[in-house]
């Protein structure tokens, strides 16, 4: 399916459109990678973007980083009609820290009630586990040949879930002998 990618950095100005086309509802493509590099500049600016379709239907999605070859992941920030969970814009953004920095998205489930779960592994045995139980995100970690290591909502100074900011740290953390 057809759509274009915006960014807006406020109700007046946007950066694109983008034209791509919607594989899934987790993946993407730029119809023409010589928009390649504007699209990276724009997505290093801040991941979320506009999907407007051709009807003028948009959604809020975050973008992972796109390969040479123009293809990206989709993660919806808001209901998209698949029953799919809503995934809170933190979580969406640390999905995206993950998918760029080596991490595969191996398992998704949900159910009704907006309890699910997302399971990222990497090529060096990393495992990164979202669940949602009730509404109540919790974030878990497994090191290479260690057990999984929970973590509570971590919040900035303004109060704000920031799990996509602290994520290296945890990593680092957990890596250190």
């Amino acid at each position: 399916m057809e759509a274009d990618l915006e960014w807006w950095a406020n109700g007046s100005f946007a950066l694109g459109p983008f034209p791509v086309v919607v594989e899934d509802v987790r993946a993407g493509r730029l119809r023409d990678v010589t928009h390649l590099e504007d699209l990276r500049q724009t997505h290093d600016l801040d991941p979320a973007f506009t999907l407007r379709f051709d009807d003028d239907a948009t959604i809020e999605v975050i973008v992972g980083r796109p390969d040479d070859d123009g293809r990206f992941s989709l993660t919806a920030l808001e209901e998209n009609g698949t029953g799919e969970f809503t995934e809170t814009g933190d979580v969406a953004r640390t999905a995206a820290w993950l998918t760029e920095h080596g991490f595969g998205n191996a398992q998704s489930t949900s159910s009704t009630g907006g309890n699910g779960s997302r399971l990222f592994v990497r090529d060096d045995g990393w495992e990164v586990r979202y669940q949602r139980v009730l509404g109540v995100w919790t974030l878990e970690l497994k090191p290479p040949h260690g057990a999984y290591v929970s973590f509570s909502r971590v919040r900035a100074s303004t109060g704000e879930p920031c799990w996509h900011q602290e994520l290296p740290e945890l990593i680092t953390t957990l890596t250190a002998p």
